[in-house]
């Protein structure tokens, strides 16, 4: 069966997130799904928390931290695509507190070094994309604590 769902460039709203989130749960085998350069806001990235899967790529939406909160709590998610969105310091520190996703991409959004600490206590991050955000470098400071 289908292991994967491209919806990029669909005009994809929020308005259509339940019937994507009921057509992949129904799909036990889609493990990914690729919604990036649509038109999702925190509005629709909050009903994806009931989606099952393991890749999720939200690239080029319109998502901040209400929406980044509610994909921190998808279980089993293990990469994650948020670049070039519109997260703050909030969403990032929730999502550097779930315990499932070892690749978090987060270019192009919208937060500082303080969140940055929240990444010191995470245990599962493998790989973590942070350019072109109001960093410096007492980010990598915070950083080069997590000592998983």
């Amino acid at each position: 069966g289908i292991s994967v769902l491209y919806a990029d460039y669909c005009d994809v709203t929020d308005q259509d997130i339940p019937d994507v989130v009921k057509f992949v749960n129904e799909r036990p085998n889609i493990i990914e799904v690729y919604l990036h350069h649509n038109s999702i806001t925190d509005l629709g990235a909050s009903m994806l928390k009931d989606i099952s899967v393991y890749n999720l790529d939200l690239n080029s939406n319109y998502i901040g931290d209400a929406g980044a909160i509610a994909i921190s709590q998808i279980a089993k998610l293990r990469n994650l695509n948020l670049n070039h969105n519109q997260v703050s310091n909030v969403g990032v520190q929730s999502l550097a507190r779930n315990k499932s996703i070892g690749n978090l991409e987060l270019d192009h959004n919208n937060f500082t070094d303080d969140a940055c600490k929240a990444f010191a206590e995470n245990k599962t991050l493998l790989n973590l994309w942070i350019q072109d955000n109001n960093l410096t470098d007492a980010c990598l400071a915070a950083i080069s604590h997590n000592r998983s």
